[in-house]
């Protein structure tokens, strides 16, 4: 679905842009939280429902939450190689992007010079 006033379609300026990284804690839901969720209770719901209860976010999010630092360790590491190799293809990116430069504000600098 796609929120309101978002456009569906990627705009051609963003075309090539690196993927953005992702969390630690997404890292860990995308990895395997998700499936142990649904073999532990599957009866969960992806999105809350008028009959209420637990949806796979909230049971996702406190077990993330009660995790110790050692069992998110491995899940940080990742994420952090993840946001290095988003910075270095945004580096690139923004590297090859050429440099426009406004007509206007050119006139006015050469008008200030003289």
């Amino acid at each position: 679905a796609i929120r309101p006033g978002a456009s569906p379609i990627t705009p051609a300026s963003q075309a090539g842009k690196p993927k953005r990284f992702q969390s630690a804690y997404f890292l860990w839901l995308n990895g395997g939280g998700r499936a142990a969720i649904m073999e532990e209770q599957p009866g969960l719901k992806v999105r809350p429902t008028e009959e209420g209860g637990p949806t796979i976010g909230s049971v996702a999010g406190a077990k993330w939450k009660a995790m110790d630092s050692e069992a998110k360790a491995p899940w940080k590491a990742k994420a952090k190689e993840d946001r290095e190799r988003y910075d270095a293809e945004m580096v690139a990116y923004n590297a090859a992007i050429p440099m426009e430069v406004d007509e206007e504000e050119e006139g006015e600098k050469e008008e200030e010079e003289e």
